[in-house]
């Protein structure tokens, strides 16, 4: 939050980040994910590939996150797409390329 005068107050978030909130549940099923190395420009490239079902009650879309976490620090946000508005059992297949 913020206080008077535009300086940060130091509060404690009430959710981490990412959380999101929705009026329905997901669930990942199919996680995928694959390296290509050799002749990639740039150097090797994954690819997390994960289905996304709405297994809630109302119509909703989910922002699919991924994250790393190396030895050498905390974790990290390094990928992140939203689906389309999902029907209640609807699923997407959506892919995130870690380049």
């Amino acid at each position: 939050g913020f206080s008077p005068g535009g300086a940060v107050a130091h509060t404690t978030p009430a959710f981490a980040f990412g959380h999101g909130l929705s009026y329905t549940a997901f669930q990942y099923t199919a996680l995928k994910s694959s390296l290509l190395v050799g002749c990639v420009e740039g150097g090797p490239r994954a690819t997390v590939e994960v289905e996304v079902e709405n297994v809630g009650k109302c119509p909703g879309a989910e922002v699919v996150q991924l994250y790393a976490v190396t030895s050498t620090g905390p974790r990290a946000l390094r990928g992140f797409a939203r689906t389309a508005v999902l029907e209640v059992g609807s699923r997407e297949v959506v892919t995130l390329d870690l380049g």
